[in-house]
């Protein structure tokens, strides 16, 4: 009997702890205050809060709605301020719809006040929060008007659109969260939307029109920034991200990040590309950035790690910047009005300025750092390489680093265990205006370390204690910079040098490289004066100076002298290169060297590079041909009916190098080389 009754008395208090809510619809009617006694707050239709009215929700309130029409419309003012261990909570069902939750419409916005705020979505398909709602000719009146401040919030899994005419400020979003987000300047005239002090991630950020977004001191990751209108980016932090259309950088870092861009001016910026998946098409070539309107970098460090091409500009000022790693760093298809001018080029693979367009290009006073088998111009592709295209005047130049551009990180920084202490060495920057180096170390994430220790300029070592071998250490070089707002003085510190173990850091150094004909085959010949870490060599071949095939391998042999035969070289001109490959799986591009095929050949074959079709044109009658991959395989026959011309289609062969076997009537026996694009 006790048991029965306990069991009746435990039910009949379940509706009261489990199912208490109230449910809310139309306009409030005064002042109102939601009440965390009365949580939660449930939505059954259209909540408006009047221009004369204030609607206040207190810290742990939850507001729900099940369906698309239910949302509250603000004239007047909301205050919805929850505290950090106590927030309001706005969740949706699992439904999408475009009706915002929460959408203010004719209102005094700095009267309102959001924070600590966080949107619960089972759907992401659902507009949280929208700002006006008018377009040209279908506007209200009055209009929002002043700034909306939101702070401290989860704006996650959802819309957040500004879309008035020529109404309120801004939205100002500070401290917040925004991951699986849309956010939009959604018209022409709509409200500029500030993002501060906050983390972006795996969201779209959308300026379809003029006034924009700017994005002030936050970390973004796997975002997509869409800028038909410009998006601003200062002192922020962004990551394997994609950026499209017109945008301004400043004082920010960019890593493992892609920009298709139609307008660009980047100032005081660090752009670094280690993965070299990431890249965009363009010309048939794959970059970091591309822009084709007007572009404007001022004082950047662009860093690459076995990265490809760095930029892609047609009408660009390119000035005080300071490039390494990639394998080429400026190319200019439409040479409208460029000017490259006191930027640093160091450790170039292939070429530092290469001008694809009919124009002349002026590349004044730069440094480039060149190996010790190198001149200027080996890294310059212009009129002298193709006819087709305009000269780059590089003269006069500097042979010394450019003391007004980024600073250049220190090189070959290594560590090694003396003493039980861990030694971090590196050599110091050819720049004569370093003030300091620092060391870093407590690895935090790509753009933070947590302990740093600072070095003279005159010292390159430094002995540290307490620390383990397998730390991630990294070195940094300082210098002071007149390029900051205003040409105020500023400290510009490098990117991180990371500091690798003695024995994986020994550089092979390339003492020599050259090609030579002999007879009827090309000799390509190298030495190097250091093999610690050295696996292989690729022997690269081309007949353009820009497109290169494999066409062999050479293991290491620790013997300092190399060399490589190329069997059949064609007619004319032919270019080589070495990619020396480390164990690591690491490689660097050695300069370009060419070399004038003279054998005696009776057989010409055009055009090389080719797509569909090759013509063979011999000085005896062709009997028979055959096609020959780079394995050295028989892949087609060919009848050559003895006449003295063959067409050969190769439009189904996959892109490589091959070679023609040919024998003519007089039992003659003649091989020529082709490559496949």
């Amino acid at each position: 009997m006790k048991k029965i009754l306990l069991r009746t008395l435990i039910l009949s208090f379940i509706p009261f702890l489990s199912f208490s809510q109230t449910q809310v619809s139309g306009n409030i009617k005064k002042n109102t205050i939601w009440t965390k006694a009365n949580s939660p707050y449930v939505l059954t239709g259209p909540v408006g809060v009047p221009a004369a009215y204030t609607l206040t929700i207190e810290p742990g309130v939850e507001v729900q709605r099940t369906e698309g029409s239910q949302q509250i419309i603000v004239n007047g003012a909301v205050i919805f301020n929850g505290v950090e261990s106590d927030s309001i909570t706005f969740s949706t069902s699992n439904f999408s719809t475009a009706i915002p939750f929460l959408d203010f419409e004719k209102s005094i916005l700095n009267n309102s006040s959001i924070r600590f705020l966080r949107f619960i979505n089972q759907n992401p398909i659902v507009y949280n929060l929208r700002v006006g709602w008018e377009i040209p000719g279908v506007e209200t009146s009055p209009k929002n008007s002043g700034i909306l401040k939101i702070s401290r919030s989860n704006l996650s899994n959802g819309y957040i659109e500004t879309h008035g005419v020529m109404a309120a400020k801004s939205v100002d979003i500070d401290s917040c969260n925004l991951r699986n987000v849309n956010v939009s300047v959604g018209y022409s005239t709509s409200e500029r939307i500030n993002i501060s002090n906050s983390t972006i991630s795996r969201s779209t950020i959308s300026s379809y029109y003029d006034y924009g977004i700017s994005i002030n001191n936050c970390n973004a990751d796997n975002t997509k920034f869409n800028c038909k209108y410009t998006i601003d980016f200062m002192s922020s932090r962004v990551k394997y991200c994609s950026l499209n259309g017109n945008v301004t950088i400043e004082n920010s870092i960019f890593l493992n990040t892609t920009c298709n861009l139609s307008n660009l001016y980047m100032k005081n910026t660090k752009f670094i590309i280690s993965d070299k998946n990431l890249s965009i098409g363009y010309h048939g070539r794959d970059y970091t950035i591309v822009t084709d309107g007007t572009t404007e970098i001022l004082g950047c460090e662009f860093i690459g790690v076995n990265a490809s091409n760095c930029l892609s500009v047609d009408n660009a000022s390119i000035s005080n910047n300071n490039f390494s790693g990639f394998k080429n760093y400026i190319d200019v298809y439409i040479a409208s009005n460029i000017s490259i001018s006191n930027n640093s080029f160091n450790s170039t693979s292939q070429y530092a300025i290469a001008n694809y367009s009919a124009n002349n290009i002026s590349a004044t006073g730069n440094y480039f750092e060149l190996k010790p088998e190198q001149t200027v111009d080996d890294i310059i592709y212009d009129n002298d390489d193709n006819l087709s295209y305009g000269q780059i005047n590089y003269t006069p130049y500097l042979t010394t680093p450019v003391t007004t551009a980024a600073i250049t990180r220190p090189k070959n920084a290594t560590k090694e265990v003396s003493n039980g202490s861990v030694v971090v060495k590196w050599n110091k920057n050819a720049e004569t205006n370093v003030i300091n180096y620092k060391v870093y170390t407590g690895y935090v994430d790509p753009f933070t370390y947590s302990d740093t220790a600072t070095v003279a300029a005159t010292d390159s070592v430094l002995v540290l204690n307490g620390v383990s071998i397998t730390d991630s250490i990294a070195v940094t070089a300082s210098k002071i910079s007149s390029t900051g707002r205003g040409n105020e003085q500023v400290v510009n510190e490098s990117w991180f040098s990371p500091a690798l173990l003695t024995e994986s850091v020994l550089p092979v150094k390339l003492i020599s490289f050259n090609a030579v004909s002999l007879n009827d085959k090309n000799q390509v010949l190298w030495e190097i004066s250091n093999e610690v870490n050295n696996d292989h060599f690729d022997i690269e071949y081309g007949m353009d100076g820009i497109n290169f095939t494999k066409i062999g391998a050479v293991n290491n042999s620790n013997s300092h002298s190399y060399s490589f035969i190329h069997n059949n070289p064609s007619n004319g001109v032919n270019y080589y290169r070495l990619k020396q490959v480390d164990k690591d799986g690491h490689f660097e591009y050695s300069k370009i060297v060419k070399v004038k095929f003279t054998g005696k050949k009776r057989i010409t074959l055009y055009p090389s590079p080719a797509t569909e079709t090759i013509n063979i044109v011999s000085s005896v009658a062709i009997v028979n041909a055959s096609l020959i991959n780079e394995l050295g395989q028989r892949i087609k026959e060919i009848n050559g009916n003895n006449a003295l011309q063959l067409k050969v289609n190769i439009n189904g062969l996959p892109k490589g190098v091959y070679r023609i076997l040919i024998n003519n009537q007089k039992q003659e026996k003649d091989n020529i080389t082709f490559i496949k694009q």
